[in-house]
């Protein structure tokens, strides 16, 4: 296998570890706030869309940016366009939809964590 190949998929493996670790620990936090504050569940409700809306507000805004950029050095290319509209219509809503499991998750390990400590003398 070629080097670029190995690291190409050495990035990929990175990238995918920090979004899921940050979605499910964004979810521990924001459950183990809501348990030991007494939230309503609708700030739980709350917390998954903020989450959830975490990396595709980020991926959405670095791709207009990398896009402005690029229309700076070349102007008449409309390849930009096409990779930000395509990032608004598949990217941003599948790493929307990723999100909520992780954060879910992320949640539901917090208040199961919460409520063990409370039974413990």
């Amino acid at each position: 296998m070629e080097w670029k190949t190995i690291m190409m998929w050495v990035r990929l493996v990175g990238a995918i570890m920090v979004f899921a670790t940050s979605c499910s620990g964004l979810g521990y936090l924001a459950g183990s706030r809501a348990c030991k504050h007494k939230w309503a569940a609708w700030a739980g409700c709350l917390a998954h869309f903020a989450i959830a809306c975490f990396w595709p507000v980020i991926v959405v805004g670095y791709t207009i940016y990398d896009a402005r950029r690029y229309l700076a050095q070349h102007p008449r290319d409309d390849a930009p366009g096409m990779v930000v509209f395509s990032v608004l219509s598949v990217g941003a809503p599948l790493l929307f939809i990723l999100s909520i499991p992780l954060a879910h998750i992320g949640m539901s390990l917090a208040q199961r964590r919460l409520s063990i400590e409370r039974r413990l003398p």
